[in-house]
């Protein structure tokens, strides 16, 4: 079968539609792609003069957690002596090499994104990675290299993801949406939001992986929105992949569960109330029957330290009959959005990822106004907040 098809029923068809497929055999435009690079030997880096930023990262850790926004204030940065890197200039021409053979006692990882032109001249027929996705159109494409051992940590995207090995070999270990709580992730706009706390999640430590699998070159997988995946080179040599990022069904669902929480936002938690007392689906996916108990595993989880352990909430609302919120249509609209995010997703607990930040955007929101200190009073309001209302 073609990309196009595979990836269309993928994410379109039932009972597979939101989970992981690999793409491993008799996939002849994946199996060009990768002879291509090894004949021609090229790359996707613009061959000019400009300077390119290497990530370098001492070993024996060889692992690496892209950062992107945020104030690191809002949380204790437990992952700073474990990921720490340094950047390394070198010219467009070397960075394949350099990934080759690294300066001694590091390992190397570079991404760039990839432009429309040089993919249509490089990958041709690159937009088939996109099939079945919303409008079957691409977001971005970016290309990812790495030296022998290196690796990017355990993490989350809010979109699809198509991953194609071109060269080398990568092991990707991918855990369900569901696992959030046990990855211990950083709160929302720490840098490091969607990554994991744990230092080897997929160690002793971590939640037991979904799948492992390995990619050759010209091998691919498709890992849907909101699934962690931890990808390691496990190749003797580098390895180099083209990522293919594309909007999906679910995500289109969790933007709408957003906008129904933003409708309800000064009376979240008694929506939040109503919309889990009246669906037992949502209340097993998300792991807490009311507001209080979110707010203890979002302590836990997202602001505790990672030592600390988790004892579920214990009180009358576990043991009474649950009542409807006085929000009423509120809740009705937030848990028709919810329930709509869990039809797609699941035993595999899509819905509470996205339960889960709301919970935080609300708690967040909610001890700034009722903090004196500035808006960026860092994790130690927002615990404060967790644990009044996790009581």
């Amino acid at each position: 079968m073609s990309v196009a098809s595979l990836l269309l029923q993928a994410r379109r068809g039932a009972p597979a539609a939101d989970l992981p497929l690999l793409l491993s055999e008799n996939v002849p435009l994946l199996k060009s792609w990768a002879h291509a690079f090894n004949s021609a030997s090229f790359d996707f880096i613009a061959s000019s003069s400009q300077v390119i930023n290497l990530k370098l990262a001492r070993k024996p850790t060889a692992s690496f957690m892209y950062e992107e926004h945020g104030n690191a204030n809002l949380s204790e940065d437990v992952m700073s002596d474990a990921f720490h890197t340094e950047a390394f200039a070198c010219a467009p021409h070397e960075v394949l090499a350099m990934c080759k053979q690294p300066p001694a006692g590091t390992s190397v990882y570079y991404t760039q994104e990839v432009s429309k032109d040089v993919l249509d001249e490089r990958t041709p027929g690159w937009q088939d990675l996109a099939s079945g996705a919303v409008n079957n159109k691409p977001i971005r494409c970016s290309v990812w290299m790495s030296s022998q051992g290196a690796n990017t940590h355990a993490h989350y995207d809010a979109f699809d993801n198509v991953i194609v090995q071109l060269y080398g070999k990568k092991r990707v270990t991918l855990w369900p949406p569901r696992e959030h709580w046990q990855m211990r992730v950083f709160p929302d706009a720490h840098p490091r939001a969607r990554k994991s706390r744990l230092v080897e999640p997929a160690g002793p430590s971590g939640p037991t992986p979904w799948q492992v699998v390995e990619l050759e070159p010209g091998s691919a997988i498709r890992i849907p929105a909101l699934w962690f995946h931890h990808v390691e080179n496990v190749g003797a040599d580098a390895a180099v992949s083209l990522n293919c990022f594309s909007d999906s069904t679910l995500r289109e669902a969790s933007s709408r569960a957003f906008s129904a929480a933003s409708a309800c936002s000064a009376n979240f938690a008694s929506a939040m109330d109503g919309a889990l007392a009246t669906s037992p689906s949502l209340r097993e996916a998300v792991g807490a029957t009311d507001f209080r108990e979110l707010c203890a595993r979002m302590l836990w989880s997202r602001y505790a330290s990672l030592s600390d352990s988790y004892e579920p909430v214990r009180g009358s609302a576990r043991e009474e009959t649950p009542v409807v919120s006085e929000a009423g249509d509120e809740s009705h609209q937030l848990r028709m959005a919810l329930e709509r995010v869990h039809s797609l997703s699941g035993e595999y607990g899509a819905a509470s990822v996205v339960c889960a930040h709301m919970a935080e955007l609300a708690c967040v929101v909610a001890s700034s106004s009722s903090s004196s200190s500035s808006p960026n009073q860092g994790a130690s309001d927002v615990r404060a907040w967790l644990r009044k209302h996790a009581e």
